[in-house]
C-alpha cells in the first residue's frame, strides 16, 4: 500500500472568507487609477462590506469624473438563481438601476463583481446605450505610480 499523505498534511483548511481580488487591492492601494472620464460605481453587495474605499480610490483620481449613482447601494437585481428563479423582480431591479446609471452621464459603469457587470451591461446593451461596463480591478491594473510622489498614470 502506497504511503499517502494524512489529510492534514495534504490539505490546507478552507478560509472563513475569501477576499475578492477587488478588496485585496483596495485593501493594499496607496495610489488610484487614472483614466480620463466619467466614472460611476455600483457598490456589488458583496463589496458593500468594504464600505467607501473603492468609491475613495476613484475619487482621488484627477482624470475620473466621478459620477455618484442615485440608490447605489440596492441590488441591480441578479443575485445568483435570483434572477433565474424571479425573473420579473430581477428585471425591475435592473431597469431601475440602469435608469440610475444612464441618469449619471457616465461612459463607464465600474463595479467589483463580474456577476453584475454581466447584468447591468447586458441590460445597457440591449438599451444600446453607449455606458460600458467595467470591472474595478481593470480601472486598477491600467495605472502606475510614476516618479513624482503621488502622481498616477495610465
Amino acid at each position: 500500500m502506497p504511503d499517502w499523505p494524512k489529510p492534514a498534511e495534504r490539505w490546507r483548511p478552507v478560509p472563513t472568507s475569501c477576499p475578492s481580488s477587488s478588496s485585496t487591492c483596495w485593501a493594499r492601494s496607496t495610489s488610484a487609477p487614472t483614466t480620463p472620464t466619467r466614472v460611476t460605481y455600483h457598490p456589488t453587495c458583496h463589496s458593500l462590506r468594504v464600505g467607501d474605499r473603492p468609491r475613495r480610490l476613484l475619487r482621488q483620481v484627477e482624470a475620473i469624473d466621478l459620477r455618484e449613482l442615485s440608490a447605489a447601494d440596492v441590488c441591480c437585481g441578479f443575485g445568483g438563481t435570483f434572477a433565474l428563479k424571479n425573473s420579473d423582480v430581477s428585471t425591475a431591479m435592473l431597469a431601475d438601476k440602469m435608469q440610475n446609471v444612464l441618469s449619471t452621464g457616465a461612459e463607464v459603469s465600474a463595479a467589483s463583481d463580474l456577476s453584475c457587470l454581466m447584468h447591468i451591461g447586458g441590460g445597457l446593451t440591449r438599451l444600446r446605450a453607449v455606458v460600458r461596463p467595467v470591472q474595478l480591478a481593470e480601472i486598477l491594473a491600467a495605472t502606475r505610480v510614476t516618479a513624482s510622489a503621488g502622481q498616477v498614470a495610465v
